[in-house]
């Protein structure tokens, strides 16, 4: 979808469920600097289009950096929203909600700016060095 710079929309839900973000943390180079999954990957039980069971490998996010993550943060939800519209979003209103939208490669590069500022969709410091080689194992398998 980042490839072909499709348009993330929000209806009426603001900058709180911005899950297009962990594809940035997953495919960011130089990695992503918070180390946001927990420490292995988790064998889930599912059903595939045919209703057969199967089972699948994905990771989880650990749970001592959800605290604070933007869809429970309006602070976080508001620096997001005016970047997004400083980035080339658009905003229209919809009754008494917002509709906002933007393509995906502008919004990977907001998140890139922010990112820059310190500012991730975790309330967390970032830290200085690089996550681990471990982190980068965990997303590539």
């Amino acid at each position: 979808m980042v490839e072909r710079d499709a348009l993330q929309i929000f209806f009426g839900c603001g900058t709180g469920p911005m899950t297009m973000y962990h594809a940035f943390e997953c495919t960011r180079v130089p990695p992503f600097p918070l180390d946001v999954f927990a420490d292995r990957r988790f064998a889930t039980r599912s059903l595939d289009r045919d209703g057969n069971e199967i089972t699948v490998s994905t990771l989880v996010h650990n749970p001592a950096i959800h605290p604070g993550r933007i869809d429970s943060n309006p602070r976080l939800q508001e620096i997001f929203r005016d970047a997004i519209l400083e980035g080339g979003g658009r905003s229209v209103q919809l009754g008494h909600g917002e509709i906002i939208a933007i393509r995906l490669q502008a919004l990977f590069e907001v998140f890139e700016r922010l990112l820059g500022q310190g500012i991730s969709i975790y309330d967390h410091k970032l830290p200085v060095t690089q996550p681990t080689e471990l982190l980068q194992h965990r997303v590539r398998d």
